[in-house]
């Protein structure tokens, strides 16, 4: 039994929030991180509020629990500058697991972006018609065998079917037949196959950013960053834009207790120009048969020869009736 590659069991850590902090000295801080998926062994890399990043192991991460550890890190300036703004905490396993990067205010306030965008769909519509063809021919001699059957996916004009009648005459005639006539058509059906949408976005216009700022005091955490596009916003009662259905959730932000962090969201207001074309395709089939016959001349009705064998024996059942009446007439005189 093959056992499953090692990267099947990769665990990957998640950063939910941040409890008990503390400075320890001027330029030291301790913090215990919340999660889940934490292993023994991992690395914590802060990333500075300016530019490069602190990853601290081993003895800087003490005790570690599937669920929380703790971290100490320096702040001083002379490694990662200010204090007072967000930070970047990300978290990696030993099996290569990693988690994503969460923002922490550490020791002061901070100011946040967030952005979402809602748009209006302007659509125009249209529909296209393709044709596709199943042309069946068929060629035998006065109600033998089918001696040439093929189907073509053109329509019956297609110089591909009109070859094919040139060889059924030609199969026709090697069989013995002096005189033709058809291909006559049997039979004729056209239905829908298939009904694909298909939108194209042909342009977009703002024609309105809604802005609005609110203060976020900690502990608590918080969403900010891209949302992507939402479905709809509510402006709450400091004029903050408040959001729902959006594709993404942005990224999350901690804030430990007595920090702050002022989020300021811009929500752009867009009028999508789209175009949703319609595409039905049908489907035509199709039945042609072409006659040979022994004689230079074909019969007089030139109708397919299993269509004859059905009249003679109506009239001879008829002729077979007619007969009886007249016995039992002959009979009662």
């Amino acid at each position: 039994m093959l056992s499953a590659p090692a990267a099947w069991a990769i665990s990957a850590p998640a950063i939910t929030g941040i409890t008990g902090y503390h400075t320890v000295a001027s330029d030291v801080a301790n913090f215990t991180v919340n999660g889940t998926g934490f292993q023994t062994g991992l690395t914590a890399t802060v990333f500075c509020p300016t530019g490069g990043s602190i990853t601290s192991s081993g003895s800087q991460i003490q005790p570690v629990t599937s669920t929380s550890f703790q971290l100490t890190i320096p702040f001083d300036g002379s490694q990662c500058g200010v204090n007072a703004v967000a930070w970047g905490i990300q978290v990696t396993n030993p099996d290569g697991g990693v988690s994503s990067i969460v923002k922490v205010v550490l020791g002061g306030s901070a100011a946040s972006v967030a952005s979402a965008e809602i748009d209006t769909l302007n659509t125009t519509s249209a529909t296209q018609r393709v044709d596709t063809y199943s042309v069946e021919l068929k060629a035998r001699i006065q109600g033998g065998a089918f001696l040439f059957d093929q189907t073509y996916q053109v329509p019956f004009g297609d110089p591909s079917v009109q070859n094919g009648v040139t060889q059924a005459r030609a199969a026709l005639t090697g069989a013995g037949a002096k005189s033709f006539t058809g291909p006559t058509q049997l039979s004729s059906a056209q239905s829908l196959v298939s009904s694909v949408i298909n939108t194209l976005q042909t342009g977009s216009q703002t024609n309105q950013i809604v802005i609005g700022s609110k203060v976020f005091v900690g502990p608590q955490n918080l969403n900010t960053g891209n949302f992507g596009i939402c479905q709809s916003y509510v402006l709450d009662s400091g004029n903050y834009p408040l959001l729902t259905g959006c594709t993404a959730t942005g990224d999350l932000w901690i804030l430990p207790p007595g920090d702050v962090d002022v989020d300021t969201r811009a929500v752009s207001l867009v009028t999508v120009s789209q175009t949703a074309t319609t595409t039905n395709t049908f489907l035509t089939t199709q039945v042609y048969e072409l006659d040979g016959f022994p004689q230079t001349t074909p019969p007089t009705t030139p109708a397919p020869s299993s269509l004859l064998l059905i009249l003679t024996s109506l009239i001879g059942a008829s002729l077979y009736l007619a007969r009886g009446k007249f016995r039992s007439a002959t009979h009662r005189t």
